[in-house]
């Protein structure tokens, strides 16, 4: 979790079960594939949005390749949530651990 402004980062085989999942993508990217379960908030309405995020649980951000996910992650910190996770990686890394489901 993040501590003294360094938000860690995990791959998605490390995402605790707890997470709540948040997936930065654009709208149409989500429609076409997603983890199941997980939220769709697409990184520029981070800042606006974040008090729709729970505060209690470790939070959880990925993209298609982490570059929008490390983008969110900071303004979700500067918006007050501290238990953050930045998901590294690609987003077929959930894919190919039979995490996400496709729709294409």
């Amino acid at each position: 979790m993040s501590q003294g402004g360094v938000v860690p980062q995990v791959p998605a085989a490390e995402v605790p079960a707890d997470a709540y999942l948040l997936d930065v993508r654009e709208p149409d990217e989500w429609v076409a594939g997603h983890v199941p379960g997980t939220v769709q908030m697409y990184v520029t309405d981070v800042p606006h949005r974040a008090s729709e995020i729970p505060h209690d649980a470790p939070v959880a951000v990925h993209c298609a390749s982490g570059y929008r996910a490390g983008i969110a992650a900071s303004l979700l910190e500067q918006a007050g949530l501290r238990r953050i996770i930045h998901v590294n990686g690609e987003y077929s890394d959930w894919d190919r651990l039979h995490l996400a489901e496709s729709r294409v």
